[in-house]
């Protein structure tokens, strides 16, 4: 090893022990000392400038015109980089936050604002420091008591003074939010708000969100989605508070109270009226809580109530107004704006299994439920009014978004009728099999045993079938009868034929509104993908076709609704635009019974059934009629003398039988459409 390598190894302890370098290395602790020191003693700086500012000397001055807001700024920023470089450890807490704590400057902030201490405005920059403290430290803040403690008084003086209140109401918002957030995200940190005493409970916390869930824009939707944080944990002792609070029942009751506080004039109900933005606002709001809610007990509680009390008033709403149209009216688009505004499956459940219930109405107690005083109500009057159209829509919205409940009512025991006749039919096998094989060694050999068998299943296969396969049409007769319809309505209006074989995919895009939106749930004004029907489970294992379609013979809605179709030229645009919608909606079930009922329900028997095809040929015929008759009432209004009467009736009848002339036309290219995609 040569000496150099030695030389570069080797220790100075001369250089390391002497004075010189003994003393540089005291000046670098010094200086790292000093450095950390001089954080600490700008953060009391900071806290003794703002206690300063505080006092008779500011008494004529806002908070805005001193320089408290910065202090406090520069307060927040030095603790979270302090918070933000300690050890993984909660229970670690640095020197500035020690101070902090030690110096109870929480406690002092909230105790001048509340005393009203100069300058004017401190309790909001108060909450504001708050509000930044809780949104952005850990989750351990707000756990020590020289934090929640002050925040506790401070809360309950707001709450009871209405003038801070609305005077600072953004900040307090904010700071409500921030809280419930971080109980999001670390649900025992709700423990420090309750406050329990044998069966006395109290959340100031939620008590005070309660004054803002019909505020307007940012601060109400700020209110109502910090309230359904605190519902997301099953903590048992909210729930308890809850409970105790029966604020179940107080949603319910402000509903019910909201609800007869609506206009019942038509031209009363828009976005602008009070009434109706509370009552949307809080069917929102309660329909959101169950949906996020994990107690059980508070679940149960509201849906009770909302059976109870909420849809029993609309019932007995209806049964008021039946008789008066426009009242009726009123009523009927409420009815039809909750059913389309519905996401949770447990108030789709409810509202459904409402509207099918059974009650007493009119002198003679004649046993009804509301959706056949709807379709009676559709079907009694004319089909050109408003009335009828909004009718219209809410059974169109009980088949689109809450298709599996309402089905289940309308075509009830459809597949336990066929499966229950199934069973009984192998029984009868079985028994016969029963019988041959108890009797065999003495009357039967073994050829009249397998003869009997196969007679017996040839009769079982001939009930199974019930109808001749000579009368099955394949897919391509099916789509063909369809298409030459749709071609010949096409050449009505003087277009040039087209070959749907070749264009399918255009048309499939071009009827998306009624397909493939309307699956996904459009209602109103906006797109809800998640209505109720998303999260059903798929059906069962369908039942033998021709024998539902046999038992759908003698449902009523079926005959209804092709009544109505038989009509189309005498109703609205309007409400023909829901009638479509509706049965377009059954020929997308995933019922395949339901489709070839309406399809080809005419070719199935020679019974002479209605169909959608032998409507719809009928209808072509009556819009060629039709036009012969309009051009006769044209030259009559023509020859009035008053120009703007013949004006506005020459408008009248070309505007709607050129609309309905549309939507039939659409309305067979949709009809050929869905062939193609249940093949």
């Amino acid at each position: 090893m040569s000496n150099n390598t030695l030389r570069s190894n080797s220790i100075n302890f001369e250089k390391l022990l002497s004075f010189d370098n003994i003393f540089n290395i005291e000046n670098r602790r010094n200086y790292h000392s000093t450095k950390y020191i001089s954080k600490v003693t700008s953060f009391k700086k900071h806290w003794i400038d703002i206690v300063a500012a505080c006092g008779p000397m500011s008494i004529d001055l806002d908070v805005k015109e001193t320089d408290i807001p910065y202090h406090m700024v520069r307060m927040i920023n030095m603790l979270i980089s302090e918070d933000r470089n300690l050890p993984n450890n909660l229970a670690n807490c640095g020197e500035c936050m020690e101070y902090f704590l030690n110096k109870e400057c929480l406690h002092q902030l909230v105790d001048s604002s509340i005393k009203k201490i100069p300058p004017h405005g401190l309790i909001y920059v108060t909450i504001d420091f708050y509000s930044n403290l809780c949104s952005l430290m850990n989750e351990n803040f707000l756990t020590k008591k020289d934090v929640y403690e002050p925040l506790l008084t401070l809360l309950k003086y707001c709450s009871t003074q209405k003038d801070i209140t609305s005077e600072y109401e953004s900040f307090i918002i904010d700071l409500l939010f921030n809280i419930c957030q971080k109980i999001s995200i670390h649900p025992q940190i709700l423990n420090i708000f309750i406050y329990e005493d044998g069966d006395y409970y109290e959340c100031i916390l939620f008590e005070y969100l309660k004054q803002f869930i019909f505020s307007h824009g940012k601060t109400g939707e700020m209110a109502r989605t910090s309230m359904k944080y605190l519902f997301e944990h099953p903590f048992e002792v909210f729930s308890n508070y809850i409970i105790f609070t029966k604020f179940p029942e107080q949603l319910v009751d402000n509903l019910c109270m909201i609800f007869n506080e609506l206009p019942l004039k038509l031209d009363e109900i828009n976005q602008n009226n009070k009434s109706i933005n509370q009552f949307t606002t809080l069917f929102s709001l309660i329909e959101n809580i169950i949906m996020c809610c994990s107690m059980q007990a508070i679940r149960n509680s509201i849906m009770f109530n909302i059976n109870d009390k909420f849809l029993k008033l609309i019932i007995n709403k209806y049964k008021e107004f039946y008789n008066t149209s426009e009242n009726l009216e009123a009523i009927s688009i409420y009815l039809y704006y909750m059913l389309s505004k519905i996401h949770c499956i447990d108030f789709s459940s409810c509202f459904v299994s409402f509207i099918f219930e059974k009650f007493k109405f009119d002198l003679f107690d004649k046993e009804t439920n509301l959706f056949n005083l709807i379709m009676d109500n559709i079907m009694t009057n004319e089909r050109n009014t408003s009335l009828a159209t909004v009718n219209m829509l809410i059974i169109s919205c009980l088949l689109k978004q809450h298709y599996r409940y309402t089905i289940s009512y309308l075509i009830p025991n459809i597949r336990t009728r066929v499966n229950n006749s199934k069973n009984s039919e192998n029984e009868s096998y079985s028994d016969s099999i029963t019988f041959i094989n108890s009797n065999s060694e003495e009357t039967l050999s073994d050829d009249e045993i397998n003869n009997s068998i196969k007679e017996i299943e040839n009769e079982i296969k001939e009930v199974k079938e019930n109808l001749p396969n000579e009368k099955c049409k394949s897919i391509r007769d099916e789509v063909n009868r369809y298409i030459e319809l749709y071609n010949s309505a096409k050449t009505d209006f003087g277009n040039e034929i087209t070959d749907i074989n070749n264009k399918c995919n255009e048309y499939i895009l071009d009827i998306n509104t009624n397909l493939n939106i309307q699956l996904k749930g459009l209602n109103f004004n906006n797109l809800n993908k998640d209505y109720p029907e998303n999260i059903i489970q798929e059906i069962l294992e369908e039942p033998n076709q021709i024998k539902a379609i046999k038992l759908l013979d003698q449902e009523k809605i079926f005959s209804q609704l092709f009544t109505l179709l038989k009509s189309f030229f005498n109703n609205s645009p309007d409400f023909n635009l829901a009638l479509t919608d509706t049965i377009s909606q059954l020929l997308s079930a995933p019922e395949i019974y339901l489709f070839i009922y309406l399809v080809d329900r005419d070719i199935l028997d020679d019974d002479k059934k209605d169909s959608l095809y032998t409507i719809l040929i009928s209808l072509i015929e009556q819009r060629k009629e039709l036009l012969n008759n309009y051009g006769e009432k044209l030259l009559e209004i023509n020859s009035l003398d008053d120009e703007s009467i013949y004006q506005e009736q020459q408008q009248i009848i070309i505007s709607d039988f050129n609309r309905n002339s549309r939507y039939m036309l659409e309305f067979i290219k949709e009809v050929t459409v869905s062939i193609f995609e249940n093949y």
